[in-house]
């Protein structure tokens, strides 16, 4: 399993995630086009940062998304977090296939999962019929219901990385 440092932004590897303290990102990918903030930033662009860059420097060259997940779990005391999108190497098929067949026991495994809603304003009332909360494609993505059911905790974040609710 590989976790992103949170304070350098480094990807560390560990034989397994047993007794480790770790929080995990669930989050809808998001396109590269229009100069979107929260686009993925993929394992091997991360690897080149990592390769290129001096480890005080390498949370800095991250994307947005990337920052401020490491910053809202190092927040909460977590010296680790699992990207998907980071975190798996797709091009080796091994290695994908391995993260899909584990994918319930990492977040299982998990201390905290944020869940973050890249469409939801602060101020959203998430108990309402019609709320952005209850509308977001968070929602609608086949990894939802693993992601709401394996963690123990999960934090609902607005698109501003704000807590808006937790899955109680």
């Amino acid at each position: 399993m590989r976790l992103l440092d949170t304070k350098t932004g480094q990807l560390r590897s560990f034989m397994k995630s047993d007794g480790l303290d770790y929080a995990i990102l669930s989050h809808v990918w998001s396109k590269r086009d229009n100069g979107n903030s929260s686009a993925e930033q993929l394992y091997d662009e991360i690897s080149h940062i990592q390769s290129t860059h001096d480890a005080p420097y390498i949370l800095y060259a991250l994307s947005k998304k990337i920052q401020e997940a490491c910053g809202i779990a190092q927040k909460h005391g977590f010296r680790y977090i699992w990207v998907d999108s980071a975190c798996i190497n797709k091009a080796s098929s091994a290695e994908l296939s391995e993260a899909i067949n584990s994918m319930y026991r990492w977040y299982a495994s998990s201390a905290v999962c944020y869940a973050y809603l890249d469409v939801v304003d602060d101020i959203d009332k998430p108990e309402e019929a019609g709320s952005q909360f209850r509308l977001s494609r968070w929602f609608t993505r086949s990894w939802t219901l693993q992601e709401l059911i394996a963690p123990r905790a999960v934090v609902f974040l607005s698109k501003n990385w704000k807590p808006i609710g937790t899955k109680k």
